[in-house]
């Protein structure tokens, strides 16, 4: 096995993100219920599984452009019986491909795909529904 079998193996987040602070984002998110959650950048998706552990008529999607990230991500959703709610594409979180507004849109530490933190509010913004 390589060194980078082992690339963040040890963190529940790739973002300084503890567990108590991410129950409180998730916590200020309710209501849930059927919402379309996107994470841009989303490496394994940690926050992403938890958003959609906590309510079971939402689904997501993440994207990523670290390959063996997101493969750690679609083996944690299987793990968790999310696999039928979440969808993972190897990408840049920029691509038009990511375009379509969800309910809930997450970035954590992917401003650079943007080009700087101003541009990737403005990117996520657009890709959120209003009211969301």
């Amino acid at each position: 096995m390589s060194l980078d079998s082992y690339k963040y193996a040890g963190l529940d987040f790739n973002a300084p993100l503890s567990d108590g602070r991410a129950s409180e984002l998730i916590a200020a998110l309710q209501p849930l219920h059927g919402v379309q959650v996107k994470d841009f950048g989303c490496g394994w998706a940690e926050l992403l599984l938890r958003i959609l552990g906590s309510e079971s008529t939402a689904s997501g999607c993440g994207i990523d452009s670290d390959a063996a990230l997101i493969e750690r991500g679609r083996a944690n959703a299987s793990a968790l019986g999310l696999g039928s709610r979440v969808q993972f594409t190897v990408g840049d979180a920029s691509s038009p491909d990511c375009a379509a507004p969800a309910d809930v849109a997450i970035s954590i530490g992917a401003s650079h795909a943007w080009g700087g933190t101003a541009q990737a509010l403005d990117a996520i913004c657009a890709r959120t529904k209003p009211g969301g």
